[in-house]
């Protein structure tokens, strides 16, 4: 599932985040780049919160990069 938001600042990533779970609820899985916003307290916080598992795509072997069946 995607959806996009539009935000001024990079930090404001977990905003978006937390808004995609008002609308959609919260995801099983979240695919992360290690970008320094997805590895801030705020946006990890929300992930655990809500108990989201958090995959790399920076891994070879990662789910986020296998095509689906």
């Amino acid at each position: 599932y995607t959806a996009v938001y539009s935000m001024k600042m990079k930090y404001q990533g977990h905003q978006g985040l937390e808004y995609f779970i008002r609308v959609y609820g919260a995801p099983y899985a979240i695919c992360l780049d290690n970008a320094k916003m997805e590895i801030g307290h705020a946006f990890l916080h929300i992930c655990w919160k809500y108990n989201i598992k958090q995959q790399s795509t920076t891994k070879q072997t990662s789910p986020c990069l296998t095509e689906p069946s």
